[in-house]
């Protein structure tokens, strides 16, 4: 006795009693509203893996930052830049709380201000404690591990810039 597969008639449209193959389904065209979707996802998807490696950068500069800020601005300003370092009681003006710059600077932080305090072109408002950091840092140029001046104000200016209270 032989077996015989069962014989499936092909699924038809009621509309247009044209039979439908799974290669059908592929071929037909998408939507406007689909192709836009789509196209919107692809450019999402991209964009998240085209920040991924300026994220890691922009996390190493800050971490930079971070690190002069620790070396060099906590006396005065304090570990968490609120103008509370140890040497603040001995100043005779009170070292600035500098997360709140963007704040009394009507919401924006002042990057290249701040940067031109940092580096001693800008005078600091109220008081002329505020060392002129470009000088120390070019003292140090040269030396092993060492960056060039204007690299390590802009990454102390991008910490400061990401301390930023609302």
């Amino acid at each position: 006795m032989s077996a015989t597969a069962p014989q499936v008639e092909p699924a038809t449209s009621a509309a247009t009693s044209a039979t439908l193959r799974p290669s059908d389904m592929l071929m037909r065209e998408a939507p406007p509203k689909m192709v836009k979707i789509a196209a919107l996802l692809a450019s999402c998807a991209l964009c998240l893996i085209a920040a991924a490696p300026a994220r890691a950068q922009q996390e190493k500069v800050i971490a930079a930052g971070k690190a002069e800020f620790q070396d060099h601005c906590t006396s005065c300003h304090g570990d968490d830049a609120k103008g509370d370092g140890r040497m603040a009681a001995l100043l005779t003006v009170k070292p600035a709380d500098l997360t709140q710059i963007a704040k009394i600077s009507g919401g924006t932080f002042p990057f290249w201000q701040v940067y031109g305090v940092i580096e001693g072109a800008v005078p600091v408002k109220g008081h002329s404690y505020m060392p002129a950091w470009k000088s120390r840092f070019e003292a140090d140029e040269g030396k092993p591990g060492t960056d060039d001046a204007y690299l390590r104000i802009l990454t102390l200016t991008h910490y400061l810039e990401s301390i930023q209270e609302k």
